[in-house]
């Protein structure tokens, strides 16, 4: 038979570790991320039509997009969407084999962003410009380097800040910051004149009313790096 100090002590033992349990949840797990899109396997389609312009505009077509099998995650949603203009995207169901055929508006020296989606994962992406009959990777210097590569994540009070540090030997000449679809609702910080190497800067977006679930916007930094243009995006999405 236990003595009243044993009873006493496993009951005081059982109560803190059940206090302890209820005072420490289970983080919730991150999301996974899906593969991005090969891009070895995907290029233009056989076919180029012409899209209605406005007037005074540069004539802008209609290029189909291809992607052979395996190219995306069989039955994902895969978006291209023109960066450098307004419109929406364009979007369609990746086939069981991964490939795919869409027809996105763009100009010659545009820049493409493809995006999957599927589930509860988390997005993935590739970037890729229209120029020369071709789809293109866009120059990219690997010691500017960002918080976050491709997005940027508003989760309220547990959002992280978005920066970018200059670890190469040279400046970032005349950053500018902008989204491609004007929002009055978001301020985004005032960039400095020239990153110096070593030197940081703020581009987290500011909301004077937070975003509604599903949002999507994107923020494109623009600027001069040895002598020639350098461009930078990040899909703004709200969880």
């Amino acid at each position: 038979m236990a003595s009243p100090h044993s009873i006493s002590l496993s009951t005081w033992l059982f109560a803190l570790a059940a206090v302890g349990c209820a005072a420490t949840p289970m983080p919730e797990p991150p999301e996974s991320q899906l593969p991005a899109p090969n891009p070895e396997l995907i290029g233009l389609g056989a076919q180029y039509a012409s899209a209605a312009a406005k007037p005074g505009e540069p004539e802008i077509f209609a290029i189909p997009l291809h992607g052979e099998p395996d190219a995306v995650t069989a039955g994902a949603l895969l978006e291209a969407i023109n960066l450098d203009e307004q419109g929406p995207p364009v979007a369609t169901s990746v086939t069981d084999n991964g490939s795919f055929d869409l027809s996105l508006p763009l100009q010659s020296g545009q820049w493409i962003r493809f995006t999957v989606r599927q589930g509860d994962h988390a997005p993935s992406y590739l970037d890729r410009i229209f120029a020369d009959g071709k789809l293109l990777e866009p120059h990219q210097v690997s010691c500017l380097q960002a918080t976050r590569e491709l997005d940027w994540v508003y989760s309220g009070a547990q959002t992280a800040p978005l920066k970018l540090t200059n670890r190469c030997a040279l400046p970032l000449v005349a950053p500018i910051a902008s989204l491609r679809i004007p929002d009055t609702s978001i301020r985004l910080p005032e960039m400095p004149a020239t990153l110096e190497p070593g030197a940081s800067c703020d581009l987290t977006p500011v909301f004077t009313t937070p975003p509604s679930p599903n949002w999507e916007n994107h923020l494109k930094l623009d600027g001069t790096y040895d002598g020639g243009a350098l461009r930078q995006v990040w899909t703004l999405r709200s969880e």
